[in-house]
């Protein structure tokens, strides 16, 4: 036991060094040091009151928490965080998961709950989210990946380019299939003539027929729905039925 009774004090030393800590603790946290320190020496609590100039029934409440709840009872309790003492880590890492429904790609965020969902269509949007959480080391190649259907280094190599070429740089990968599926002013012509001698002859005017036979006739790589875009664009539809009853027509008035 601490034997307090050999010890001079200095009321000069105490007032100095009570301002001194007042400024670095605060009256109430310096307050509850005193009131343990005095109880632990074995002073009587209601002593220890009348010293501090504190009510009796405060005092026996201040023990009662600092040795229920330890040192973070000697802070303001109204405080959300404690000044003085480690934060504890977290145990809900942030993680970040990729998945596809019906029509969207899925972008989890946990475990805050927030979901981000573009649509399967959008896969310029998509690529750029997905490789840029990549380059951030939320996502690992093989997560964007497997959801995209491309390989690991395909997903680097696209992570890359977003970095040095921007958006730009995932839209370029895809220049050479627009070039080559551009529908020319001679193709459509070509296109009109194909569908309205299949009209006449009776055979499809299918979209996919028609391509191949544009291809072919025209050297060229157009894809059938760019040629279902562009007869709807025509409205070569609305002439299918007519215009070989119309071939007809001209032919027996032409023989009259």
């Amino acid at each position: 036991m601490i034997n307090c009774q050999s010890l001079e004090f200095s009321p000069e030393f105490s007032k100095q060094r009570f301002e001194q800590a007042k400024r670095i603790f605060g009256t109430s946290v310096l307050m509850r040091i005193l009131c343990f320190a005095l109880y632990l020496l074995g002073a009587k609590r209601s002593k220890i009151a009348s010293a501090l100039e504190i009510p009796f029934e405060s005092l026996k409440t201040t023990l009662r928490v600092l040795s229920r709840d330890g040192l973070c009872a000697f802070e303001d309790r109204r405080r959300n965080q404690s000044t003085f003492l480690p934060m504890a880590n977290s145990t809900n890492p942030f993680k970040v998961n990729l998945c596809k429904d019906a029509n969207h790609f899925v972008i989890k965020f946990l475990p805050t709950g927030v979901d981000i969902k573009i649509a399967l269509n959008n896969i310029v949007q998509a690529k750029t989210l997905f490789l840029s959480l990549f380059n951030a080391d939320l996502l690992s190649a093989s997560d964007v990946s497997e959801v995209l259907g491309q390989t690991s280094s395909h997903v680097r190599e696209l992570a890359k380019k977003l970095e040095q070429e921007d958006v730009l740089g995932l839209i370029n990968k895809q220049r050479g299939q627009i070039k080559n599926y551009r529908m020319t002013p001679e193709a459509e012509v070509l296109l009109i003539q194909q569908f309205a001698a299949h009209a006449v002859a009776g055979k499809s005017t299918s979209s996919l027929v028609l391509a191949q036979e544009l291809n072919k006739e025209a050297k060229v790589n157009i894809s059938d729905r760019t040629v279902r875009v562009h007869t709807k664009k025509l409205r070569l539809a609305t002439i299918a039925k007519s215009l070989p009853q119309l071939v007809d027509t001209i032919k027996k008035n032409s023989n009259q």
